[in-house]
């Protein structure tokens, strides 16, 4: 099995020529590196590289959340990451699907994970961008969290079937709050209503991930998240070359929105939760 090492300064250059060859679907680890550094032991995040010597063949983002994202042109080569960082968390893991089977497998054998999906990773350039545009869309303010927490935690629970207020209230809270001060939540708003919202995640030269989008059920289907998601794509692809999201492939809404935006299928992603 090989050994692996904690990526420093010293591979950065091998960690991003790993990761540029394909930005669609690198868009969150290029993200995180170029946004918050590679981290390191103790640290919010670190990157791990395998072998220990030589050019990288496959690289995995380990967080404090327990989140896991690998990324290897041959999903055998993730399998070192299971099998060698036992005694860190793994609650979550994204990315691409062959990679993360081989991942899940490798660290537990196979056990039953509480929830396995199939996502669609999707992408939008400017050329295949659509016409659709608001006035309405802003940036949220701070005065707007107790609707943001809710709208948040409604998405989540739609998407996952979990409520993020019954695993963690303070803390579902306080990443909202760090979103909004970082200028990366986005709404439509009527009162002290919520519309329609989205978060921008991971950005760097290479794009960004939009995720979070929400839409209050009394607006669904009349337009309102055409639009406003729209305006956001437009807003963002002024000073970047892409987008992606991801979206379960069983919500064919959330799939006729953003095909008619012009996002396009990328790659076929796995989303599993540990118990």
């Amino acid at each position: 099995m090989d050994e692996l090492r904690l990526i420093g300064e010293a591979d950065r250059g091998a960690l991003e020529a790993l990761l540029a060859p394909d930005p669609g679907k690198n868009i969150y680890l290029l993200g995180v590196l170029d946004e918050f550094g590679l981290g390191g032991a103790g640290r919010a995040h670190a990157f791990y590289g395998s072998p220990a010597t030589g050019a990288l063949r496959a690289v995995l983002l380990v967080t404090q959340t327990g989140l896991w994202v690998p990324e290897a042109a041959d999903p055998r080569d993730v399998r070192a990451f299971g099998a060698g960082l036992r005694t860190l968390p793994l609650l979550t893991s994204v990315g691409d699907r062959s990679l993360v089977d081989e991942l899940w497998i490798a660290r537990t054998g196979g056990r039953r994970p509480r929830l396995a999906r199939i996502q669609r990773l999707l992408q939008l350039t400017a050329e295949e961008m659509g016409p659709w545009v608001t006035p309405q869309l802003r940036l949220a303010r701070e005065e707007e969290l107790p609707a943001l927490v809710e709208a948040s935690a409604q998405m989540q629970l739609e998407d996952l079937g979990v409520d993020p207020r019954s695993i963690d209230e303070e803390g579902h809270a306080r990443r909202c709050l760090e979103r909004i001060r970082q200028s990366r939540t986005w709404l439509v708003a009527d009162g002290g209503q919520i519309l329609f919202k989205a978060d921008v995640g991971a950005t760097s030269r290479h794009g960004a991930q939009i995720e979070g989008v929400f839409t209050a059920r009394s607006c669904r289907r009349q337009g309102v998240a055409t639009k406003a998601l729209g305006q956001l794509s437009r807003t963002l692809l002024s000073s970047l070359p892409r987008l992606t999201l991801h979206v379960d492939e069983r919500n064919e809404a959330a799939l006729g929105l953003y095909r008619k935006l012009g996002f396009a299928q990328h790659r076929e992603f796995r989303l599993l939760l540990a118990e």
